[in-house]
């Protein structure tokens, strides 16, 4: 809060409060300082009161100044006699004389209805605010604070003047400028930021079904009229961490958000702690986070099906639940387990396909032609899968010119529905007509990134000496193989753009790649099993460039990220033994500082590192490490997964860690194992395997 006294005509709160309830005052005092970015306001207290002041004058000047006070009642603020005989009776003076509101708000319960002047004194809102509330309903107090700073705009007439937003955006993937059938969704997206009960909002449908369209086109409108009251607003994608089942984490996400919304030290504490304060900062006001294709961060199909892996992304929805003053929007393709118990203030919506009127209509805006019930029943062949409709519609247009007559003629063969099979199909379909060329190079190689790849890394992989069977390309049987020429490769990427196989241009970034995680994944998979030799080269290429793309020593998480994508292409190169010594503990660990968890607190991004040590997830290490490696990635998985809260997938791990330690009778280092091991399973209410491994310790 500044010193300097504010301009005569700027309104200010005077906080009137018993420095027995300094706490309430500075939880009051940073909820109402959500105004003063307006320009038009300035909170104070006693603390403005500039070193060597005359402070009786500066007490009766912003007395004179407020147009509004805000009264902490407590039992020592009614015993106050400075408080009753200097400041209340002016204050009351100033409202009698209709220049002043008065607001009690309740701090801590008290008889202050017994009190004359302050129970004839007409609240807003009614009955004051009380904060005194049990610690499980904590939310409950930043809801009350929140609509006092609205109640205080609404006074002094700060509702005609249009808030400074504060934008982090950009994240979500690029969308198809194709758009139908969705004004259900949209309706209910309105409807949700305008309703205080709903907290939490997901949309759940499997892959391509349109969740991120759709959420992107509602914001569309939300931008164009100003964020309609939200303050803060922020996106964040979870979809470009992955596109196979393997390990992720929310740690970058936690660390940027915590950054953005003003935490002093985003990477203090555990993921769950971290979680619960970027909850708290987010109620402070109106704010719109949107978090896009959570699915890599859940537990697939089995006994923990849906639930979040990751505990810090776990206690925000969680606690978001339980109040937000603004929404966050959700995506994902399997319902949020952790958020079942919220199905009134945190609702999780099945996003059904297309219709078959609404299919036909994106194919007639795709340029595909026919009757309505031709169109229809293409549609309904696909899934009504927008997805799918969208590749096909292209494909149909590229090779027949549209007419939707000659769909039979295109085998599309069967796919499972759930795992995006329609999308598949279509893309199989593509493949072929394709032929060898410049674009299938293209979508191999997008097949070798589980994230937007960047214009450097790009340039990394098409260097000399060309990939055989990727960049060195042949198109028919008798030509000698060569890598395309830059008019090829970029007539390639703007062809498979016409088409939808890779996603429209980012305008801040244009030379990034990108394509749905479904047609990632169908090339990934198409490169490892049927051209093993480049899959490895390509992967070889991304590790030594993302090896020399960050400091040696990175001292940040944004820093460090390239690393640990790093170790993920070194372990798919064939490359685990190099990647563990020279990068995972060299350069991410610091060897026994262990910095990324000590330091920096990254035990999830430090667990997807792991992961590409082990050939089974978590009790087979990777036959290419040494025994010594192989054990040690055994027992730092354990530790990491406990230390997520993962505790029963932490105990695989760490037995066959055990069964290593006997083997090479390394006795103490078993010892303390086995004891580990019995600490964690009584943990788990595994009594019988709790005193069977603390009688083999002492063993």
């Amino acid at each position: 809060m500044p010193n300097a006294s504010p301009g005569p005509d700027r309104p200010t709160v005077f906080v009137s409060y018993s420095h027995e309830d300094e706490g309430w005052k500075d939880r009051v005092v940073q909820h109402l300082k959500v105004l003063e970015p307006e320009g038009v306001l300035e909170v104070w207290h006693d603390r403005s009161i500039g070193a060597g002041a005359d402070w009786q004058q500066e007490l009766e000047s912003a007395m004179e100044r407020a147009a509004v006070a805000v009264l902490l009642v407590s039992a020592d603020f009614l015993s106050s006699e400075f408080i009753l005989e200097i400041e209340v009776p002016y204050l009351l003076e100033r409202r009698t004389a209709g220049a002043l509101t008065i607001i009690p708000v309740i701090a801590r319960h008290c008889a202050w209805n017994e009190v004359a002047w302050l129970s004839g004194i007409q609240c807003r809102p009614k009955d004051g605010i009380p904060l005194a509330r049990p610690k499980d309903r904590e939310y409950e107090v930043d809801e009350a604070l929140a609509a006092l700073a609205s109640e205080i705009r609404k006074i002094l007439g700060l509702s005609r003047r249009p808030p400074r937003n504060h934008l982090d955006i950009g994240r979500l993937p690029i969308t198809s400028e194709n758009f139908v059938g969705r004004e259900p969704e949209l309706a209910r997206l309105d409807a949700a930021w305008e309703d205080p009960r709903t907290h939490v909002l997901t949309f759940v449908a499997f892959g391509g079904v349109g969740k991120s369209t759709l959420v992107a086109r509602w914001l569309d409108p939300m931008a164009a009229d100003g964020w309609r009251g939200a303050r803060r607003v922020l996106d964040w994608s979870f979809y470009s961490q992955g596109t196979e089942e393997r390990v992720t984490s929310a740690d970058r996400f936690l660390d940027h958000a915590l950054g953005f919304f003003g935490d002093p030290d985003p990477t203090k504490g555990a993921a769950r702690d971290r979680g619960l304060r970027l909850a708290e900062l987010v109620r402070r006001e109106k704010t719109l986070l949107v978090l896009d294709g959570v699915e890599p961060l859940q537990h697939p199909p089995g006994p923990l099906a849906g639930r979040l892996k990751d505990p810090g992304l776990a206690a925000l929805l969680k606690s978001l639940a339980g109040g937000n003053p603004g929404l966050c929007v959700v995506t994902t393709r399997e319902r949020i387990a952790d958020l079942e118990s919220f199905p009134k203030t945190a609702p999780q919506v099945d996003l059904e396909t297309l219709s078959p009127e609404a299919g036909a209509e994106l194919l007639r805006q795709l340029g595909v032609k026919g009757k309505d019930s031709e169109l229809r029943a293409a549609s309904a062949e696909l899934g009504n899968h927008a997805l799918a409709l969208t590749l096909f519609g292209n494909y149909l247009c590229g090779v027949y010119g549209g007419d939707v007559r000659r769909r039979k003629e295109v085998d599309l063969g069967r796919a499972d529905e759930r795992q995006g099979g329609h999308a598949l199909r279509v893309i199989r379909a593509y493949a072929g007509w394709l032929g060898e060329g410049p674009e299938l190079a293209v979508l191999r190689l997008v097949g070798l990134f589980d994230r937007p790849a960047s214009k450097e890394a790009w340039a990394a992989l098409r260097a000399a000496p060309a990939i055989p069977g990727l960049t060195s390309i042949k198109k028919h049987w008798w030509q000698r193989a060569k890598p395309p020429s830059e008019e090829e490769w970029q007539w390639a990427v703007s062809s498979l753009r016409e088409h939808g196989l890779l996603l429209p241009a980012d305008p801040q970034q244009p030379e990034v790649l990108d394509a749905h995680p479904l047609v990632r994944v169908y090339f990934q998979e198409e490169l490892e099993r049927e051209r093993p030799q480049a899959w490895q080269e390509g992967n070889l290429r991304l590790y030594e460039y993302l090896k020399k793309a960050a400091p040696d020593l990175p001292e940040t998480l944004e820093a460090m990220e390239p690393l640990f994508t790093a170790v993920l292409h070194g372990c798919r190169a064939e490359r685990q033994q190099e990647a563990f010594a020279e990068v995972y503990m060299r350069r991410i660990q610091r060897r026994k500082e262990f910095y990324s968890t000590r330091k920096l607190g990254a035990f999830g991004l430090d667990l997807a590192a792991l992961a590409g040590f082990f050939d089974g997830i978590w009790d087979h290490p990777s036959a290419r490490l040494t025994a010594a490696y192989q054990s040690f990635v055994l027992n730092q998985a354990a530790f990491r997964l406990r230390a997520l809260g993962r505790l029963a997938e932490a105990v695989p791990p760490m037995q066959a860690g055990l069964e290593r330690q006997i083997a090479i009778e390394a006795w103490k280092n078993a010892a303390a194992q086995a004891s580990n091991l019995s600490e964690l399973t009584l943990t788990l209410g595994e009594v019988g395997r709790a005193v069977a491994f603390g009688e083999q310790s002492v063993a």
